[in-house]
């Protein structure tokens, strides 16, 4: 599926109809916008014969790029994106790759799946209420980033959230599943800090004034994008750092548990083997035996035996073992 959308001097925005392709070369005094949502190959050769596009740059759009980056060619900017889409807390993310060239007085975009922040600047155009593309092709790719990037907050906030709790429902819960708790967020967090870092040095790139693509009067708005993707990296640090010390928390407190079941134990093995003495003494066939002959003498041996256990347990008492 293919959008168009051109913004000319002193006119509204326009988004042209399906199949209404401009001529080239494009007119240098408008701006114009190409957005291809899973291109088929065909569509793919043809932008490349039209935009004369590097065919490294066309294999990226075909196939997968794994981490995000950015690329100068003659005349244009390629560059890889990553709009992350969470997919709930425990479930991790979906990363769908966005491909953009940015050239003078044009933006192509090419996804494969739809991307919220690019469906949100296309409904701007559709109602005629955006004004970016007018100030150029690259203030259209600043908003694209910003909007992909700021999508990311109320995930993050509520990952906080839910590291507040886990750190509190451990002292209360020491069960295998607070555990696979900790684990789940930790692993999404690390693939979330693997996803963020390449995005920073390419928004570090764009703010950073190499390129002639990217006026100066733009480089504060790649700044402040810059700032937030650093500002979420930064926040799934923290949040894995707590994590792992609530792991840590959560061992000490399970091997503490541990411990003490392990000398409860050992405190009523410790007990019963007076009782267990005796008993195998007086279980013994001799006829002469202590107290065996006498009318009080099984009484006599059950108190015996409770007063040693009683003594045994004043004795641990004093020694602190209880």
């Amino acid at each position: 599926m293919l959008n168009i959308v051109v913004s000319r001097p002193d006119r509204p925005v326009e988004l042209l109809p399906a199949g209404a392709v401009p001529e080239f070369p494009l007119d240098r005094a408008a701006t114009f916008w190409f957005d291809f949502l899973n291109p088929s190959p065909t569509e793919i050769k043809s932008l490349s014969e039209k935009f004369a596009f590097h065919d490294l740059a066309i294999e990226d759009c075909l196939g997968d790029v794994r981490d995000p980056k950015i690329d100068l060619y003659e005349g244009y900017l390629f560059v890889v994106f990553h709009a992350i889409t969470p997919n709930g807390m425990y479930s991790g993310f979906n990363k769908n790759e966005i491909d953009m060239f940015l050239g003078r007085n044009f933006i192509v975009s090419v996804h494969k799946q739809p991307v919220r922040a690019i469906d949100d600047s296309l409904d701007r155009c559709r109602k005629n209420v955006s004004t970016t593309l007018s100030r150029g092709a690259q203030a259209l790719m600043h908003e694209i980033l910003d909007h992909a990037v700021d999508e990311l907050f109320p995930y993050m906030d509520r990952i906080q959230d839910e590291v507040d709790h886990v750190e509190d429902e451990i002292f209360s819960d020491q069960s295998s599943r607070t555990l696979n708790r900790i684990i789940t967020l930790k692993r999404n967090l690390l693939h979330l800090k693997g996803t963020l870092g390449p995005q920073l040095e390419v928004i570090r790139q764009l703010s950073s004034g190499n390129y002639e693509l990217v006026p100066k009067r733009s480089l504060i708005y790649f700044r402040n994008v810059y700032d937030h993707v650093y500002r979420l990296a930064d926040t799934a640090n923290v949040a894995r750092d707590l994590l792992t010390g609530s792991q840590e928390t959560y061992r000490i407190l399970v091997d503490s548990r541990t411990n003490q079941i392990m000398k409860t134990l050992t405190i009523i093995s410790t007990l019963i083997l007076p009782p267990t003495l005796i008993s195998s003494i007086y279980g013994m066939n001799f006829r002469h035996l202590p107290g065996a002959d006498s009318s009080f003498g099984f009484i006599g041996i059950v108190v015996f035996t409770i007063g040693l256990m009683g003594g045994m347990l004043a004795i641990f008492r004093r020694m602190k073992w209880l």
